[in-house]
């Protein structure tokens, strides 16, 4: 059986053969990359802030 660079024979087994061309990857857009990046940590900075803060005021008021 063939298996293609970077694949596992029990992967092919449960996935089968890849369907398109595997020898080149496609070229990244860094800069949309690297805004989705941005974004992905602003959104972690942010939503672990506010749990901090909501842990804060149930601490505060519900003790």
């Amino acid at each position: 059986m063939y298996v293609p660079n970077g694949y596992h024979s029990w992967s092919l087994a449960v996935a089968g053969a890849p369907k398109f061309d595997i020898s080149e990857a496609a070229e990244m857009d860094y800069p949309e990359h690297e805004k989705t990046y941005g974004l992905f940590l602003g959104m972690f900075k942010w939503g672990t802030i506010a749990v901090v803060i909501i842990l804060i005021l149930m601490a505060i008021f519900l003790l």
